[in-house]
């Protein structure tokens, strides 16, 4: 809605609380109230392919731009979801789903992604990162790896995924619903003067693809907007970390470089290996930093192959000297393919203690803990084991932290968790009782895997970002993301509403009810609402309508009920559309109870409030604009009218109020084929204005009568309250 925008443009909403993604996916499941007891719930698989309703989709055959078959990650996943748990879009390997599970992008290193080869897609190698725009809370930055399929090198990529435009794929077959959501270019223009859809993150970074050093240490690590409006985004080679950031003008690389310090490189020892990279913000501004390196070391009698890089960051992401630490893994000497291999990094909540998980091997002296950690308040020179029981397998596990502070791992025997991981403790509790799974890319099944290979993987989180208001952090966003009781409801027959009665939409209906886009009352039926309380969205409206000859105009009977904006997404500064009554220009009002006008009625207290018209005795205009698929949208003109729907009816009484309206009441020329007398009127009612209205509108008038013949007011009460607009007052 173009005017709603316009309108409220200029606002915005922060949440001050912080709170981790509570909604995690685990192909082919997905994970939802994480903090507390995780629900699993199966990912969504529509109906058929885009192309021909008639062909089913088949479980694990997966075709471009056709939609998600049930298949488990071979490589890597996550998920946006909102607040209630509802996804957004979620990512399985290369292939970016709808909520539906509707294809909606695949990623992938050329131009043209719809048509490239699988080989040359970015399905990345154990993490994605999922970054949202500052300037855009419908989109999302994609930050994953190409994973060379013969030498095992990676590239990191980063796509940029919007949320808020129709699917151009999807709008091209007949499927019955609008599919949001397309990759848009990002980066450079290529040969042909087309943007790229992926770019290539190592391509616009000095030194990056060093021919030297391989590049199988791609890791990535976010960090949550900071008071620049801006993510910082590290990400890894085998010389060191890479800063880059996100802010409102794109991604860039910044310049700046985290060496891990002189790199001796056995060729031999030069395989992929699968972990992550970790940062999280310490309560000074500070970051900690986390992650894997390749690096061959005789240590003693000892071969490490791996170590930890650890250090901390200012507050502006750089390198703070002489913070760094180095801790050593180890492979077998004797026997081949035996490493101690790095799994999984995660930092407490208040960032003190570093878990990880890595592998072991049965005669290995040194590190036969699967599960370790690192005290910052009491630092060592070596990592402490965190002990576990003997039959909780965590060694092949990423670690991930919910919302409450408890970290997670993943094993054969089902996801378990650390609670208050602030505190190192061994008071292990098993969340899922079903195991998860490992797979690679070109590999063979998970059982085959070498130990360097095996992962059960988590989906990559931001530290101390509140997912919950991803969608809420813009107005518009907020708005359109919100659940709402009745989005559009048409109403039939003859109904009463009262809390704790029995509705179509309701067991037991609720004293409070939220309405997204509009609630009509159908001609020819009456709807009476007895204590209730109805809140709409901003861009919502209440709609009587007109008979047309053959049915009654419809009735709405408001009885010690409130109509108000819902406030939730920008408290104080919203109002809603209002109540529209239609009626019909050229016929006569007839009578209450038998009219062809549509028909309103407050009594006992009842109150209507925050609207832009209160109620328009009349129609707004509406333009209709086709998305794609024959599906349209309309556009509501907020003050533009239709004077053949002129007409309705209105009666106000028994002390109800039009209260911080724009303007209360606004009847739209009408007058009877007959010159008979309206029939609208109020008695023993009141208009006011307390106080300014929500979102600095002006006000306008309590009451605007357009060539009307014969309303009638008696003992209405008219305030105004606010001395700057003293002057703008009662009817006119």
């Amino acid at each position: 809605m173009k005017n709603f925008l316009i309108i409220i443009s200029f606002l915005a909403i922060h949440y001050q609380y912080v709170a981790q993604n509570h909604t995690w996916i685990l192909p082919n499941n997905y994970l939802t109230n994480i903090g507390a007891l995780p629900l699993n719930t199966n990912l969504p698989i529509p109906p058929f392919l885009y192309g021909d309703p008639s062909i089913p989709l088949i479980p694990g055959n997966v075709g471009l731009y056709e939609g998600y078959t049930g298949q488990e990650a071979s490589n890597a996943s996550n998920m946006i979801a909102k607040d209630n748990g509802e996804i957004l879009f979620f990512i399985v390997d290369e292939y970016i789903y709808s909520k539906n599970g509707y294809c909606i992008g695949v990623m992938s290193y050329t131009s043209s992604p719809i048509i490239s080869p699988d080989f040359k897609h970015v399905d990345g190698a154990t993490e994605i990162t999922v970054v949202q725009n500052p300037s855009n809370c419908e989109q999302y930055y994609i930050i994953s790896t190409f994973l060379d399929p013969i030498s095992l090198e990676k590239t990191p990529y980063i796509f940029l995924l919007d949320m808020g435009i129709p699917n151009s794929e999807a709008c091209s077959y007949s499927i019955p619903e609008v599919v949001y959501g397309q990759l848009v270019p990002i980066g450079p223009s290529s040969g042909s003067g087309q943007q790229l859809i992926g770019l290539n993150i190592a391509s616009i970074t000095p030194n990056f693809q060093d021919p030297l050093v391989p590049t199988s240490n791609v890791f990535i690590a976010a960090t949550d907007k900071n008071a620049n409006n801006e993510h910082f985004i590290f990400i890894s080679n085998g010389n060191g970390i890479f800063k880059y950031k996100i802010d409102p003008n794109g991604f860039s690389f910044t310049g700046n470089f985290i060496s891990f310090g002189p790199i001796a490189y056995d060729p031999a020892e030069l395989t992929d290996t699968r972990s992550e990279m970790e940062i999280v913000e310490l309560s000074n501004g500070n970051f900690r930093i986390a992650c894997p390196y390749k690096k061959t070391q005789q240590i003693g009698s000892n071969t490490a192959w791996e170590f930890l890089f650890i250090a901390e960051l200012d507050m502006f992401g750089n390198f703070i000297p002489t913070t760094d630490l180095h801790f050593p893994f180890y492979k077998n000497n004797l026997i081949p393919n035996q490493y101690i291999a790095l799994k999984g990094l995660e930092f407490s909540k208040n960032g003190n203690i570093l878990y990880l998980t890595h592998s072991t091997y049965s005669n290995n002296p040194l590190q036969t803990n699967q599960i370790e950690y690192f005290d910052f308040n009491n630092p060592t020179t070596t990592l402490t084991p965190l002990l576990i029981p003997t039959n909780v397998e965590a060694k092949f596990s990423m670690l991930e932290i919910d919302q409450n502070g408890s970290i997670y791992f993943n094993g054969i025997n089902g996801m378990f968790k650390i609670p208050n991981a602030n505190t190192p403790n061994t008071n292990i509790i098993q969340v899922l009782p079903n195991p998860g799974s490992f797979n690679f890319g070109f590999y063979s099944p998970s059982g085959n895997l070498s130990d360097l290979h095996k992962l059960y993987t988590l989906p990559d989180q931001i530290d101390n970002l509140d997912y919950s208001n991803l969608q809420t952090n813009a107005l518009a966003c907020c708005l359109k993301s919100k659940n709402y009781d009745l989005d559009y409801f048409n109403t039939s027959g003859t109904n009463v509403w009262q809390p704790g009665t029995p509705t179509t939409f309701s067991a037991n209906l609720p004293t409070t009810i939220y309405i997204g886009k509009e609630l009509k009352i159908k001609a020819g039926s009456t709807l009476t609402l007895n204590n209730m309380i109805l809140k709409f969205s901003p861009e919502a409206r209440l709609v009587v309508e007109n008979g047309d000859g053959n049915l009654q105009g419809g009735i709405l009977i408001l009885n010690n009920t409130k109509l108000t904006v819902d406030d939730e997404c920008n408290p104080n500064n919203l109002l809603w559309l209002g109540v529209e009554v239609w009626g019909n220009q050229n016929m006569l009002q007839g009578s209450w109870l038998n009219s062809n006008q549509g028909r309103l009625l407050l009594t006992n207290n009842s109150i209507i409030e925050h609207a832009f018209i209160g109620a328009l005795i009349g129609k707004r205009t509406t333009l209709t604009t086709t998305i794609c698929n024959n599906f349209n949208e309309e556009e509501i003109q907020f003050f533009n009218f239709d004077d053949s729907r002129n007409g309705g009816i209105i009666q106000v009484i028994n002390n109800s109020l039009f209260s911080q309206n724009q303007r209360g009441i606004w009847m739209r020329p009408y007058i009877s084929p007959a010159a008979l007398p309206n029939l609208s009127s109020a008695k023993n009612s009141s208009f006011k204005w307390q106080n300014n209205l929500n979102g600095g509108f002006n006000i306008q008038t309590h009451v605007t009568l357009e060539s009307v013949k014969g309303v009638n007011f008696e003992g209405v009460n008219f305030e105004n309250n606010i001395a700057a607009n003293s002057s703008q007052f009662g009817m006119v």
